[in-house]
């Protein structure tokens, strides 16, 4: 009949469309808009997820913008490295996730992310989300936490077994959301003495309720902070923030044979100083795996890990801001502006 055939229609329209935030040019978050288009179908390793929440993360403004120079746009694209949300379907080589189960991830930056109501990716860089966090707090962890371990526990390769206790790490940017997983696995996980630096008497906060032992502003000196703590010198850097903006700090605060982990602007780095005290430079840059395809499934391992010391009260989420899902141009704002703390949120609405 008629009917039939039209409630058919209309329920293979809903099957095989999605509403999602595009971008057809770079440009600044009115480049942004919900547009109805083709739903993603899974192959291979990959799953197709229904999104239920995601996190805003500096990759997605910088993507946005076109920081690193690509050409124009050939196809819309989709912004969004940190979600969370049901299995709907599985590829045929799939073999992690059963349909209905609840997972998190952050996913492949030279894919289409997760600003929409399905993503697809690949399994082996996904885990099921922890159970005592909702879904909104569990896609604020996945790319920061990624982040953090790689740098600390697979680049730096510090032990987790707390032999380490003694040593001391200085975490910069620690308010940010890097900065605050960071901080937590330092102090939680590593069992290191924790500073932070944070200028503002709310980050300042912020970063003590992470796990931060001290804090030092990074606006001013930080040798003689750190001496006013009792530290001549630290072990260990995490840098959250561009590497060429503060590198001379950091080599002078480094113990010798110390370490700095490096995430951003690298470029232009003078290394005579860090060679003089022998420090060792480690680089971390989450997508690596994902773009090389280089042993993705330890991603799934780590998110993981982590979901178990989120659910064993080790860890906990770092969501702080939280818009609807219409305002996500207006978070593109916050995420810029480099006044957030912790990680913004945002229920996708499907």
């Amino acid at each position: 009949s008629t009917q039939s055939t039209g409630d058919l229609l209309l329920f293979n329209f809903h099957i095989i469309q999605m509403k999602a935030y595009i971008q057809t040019t770079y440009g600044g978050p009115e480049v942004l808009s919900i547009q109805t288009i083709e739903k993603p179908k899974p192959t291979g390793k990959d799953i197709l997820v229904k999104v239920k929440a995601v996190a805003l993360n500096p990759i997605d403004t910088k993507v946005r913008n076109n920081y690193g120079g690509n050409p124009p746009l050939e196809k819309p694209r989709i912004l969004g490295w940190d979600g969370a949300g049901i299995v709907e379907e599985l590829g045929s080589e799939a073999t992690h996730f059963k349909i209905g189960d609840e997972v998190y991830f952050a996913g492949h930056v030279g894919r289409n992310g997760c600003h929409a109501e399905y993503v697809v990716i690949d399994e082996r860089i996904v885990a099921h989300k922890p159970k005592s966090l909702n879904f909104e707090d569990a896609a604020s962890v996945p790319l920061c936490a990624l982040t953090a371990w790689e740098g600390l526990i697979d680049g730096a390769k510090l032990p987790t077994d707390g032999s380490i206790s003694n040593k001391t790490i200085l975490v910069v940017g620690g308010a940010g959301g890097v900065g605050s997983i960071t901080t937590q696995i330092a102090k939680k996980v590593l069992k290191l003495k924790v500073i932070a630096s944070a200028s503002r008497e709310e980050t300042i906060k912020w970063t003590k309720e992470q796990g931060a032992d001290y804090t030092i502003d990074h606006s001013k000196p930080w040798k003689e902070q750190l001496k006013s703590l009792g530290f001549e010198g630290v072990d260990y850097v995490y840098n959250t923030v561009t590497a060429s903006s503060n590198w001379n700090s950091v080599v002078e605060v480094l113990n010798p044979f110390g370490t700095v982990i490096v995430i951003t602007g690298v470029n232009g780095l003078e290394l005579g100083g860090a060679m003089r005290k022998s420090v060792k430079v480690v680089t971390e840059f989450m997508f690596a795996r994902p773009i090389f395809n280089f042993e993705q499934e330890r991603q799934g391992e780590i998110l993981k890990e982590v979901a178990d010391l989120i659910d064993k009260g080790v860890l906990k989420s770092t969501a702080n801001h939280r818009f609807e899902w219409s305002k996500l141009p207006e978070a593109h704002k916050l995420q810029e502006s480099g006044k957030a703390i912790g990680k913004i949120v945002s229920t996708v609405l499907n």
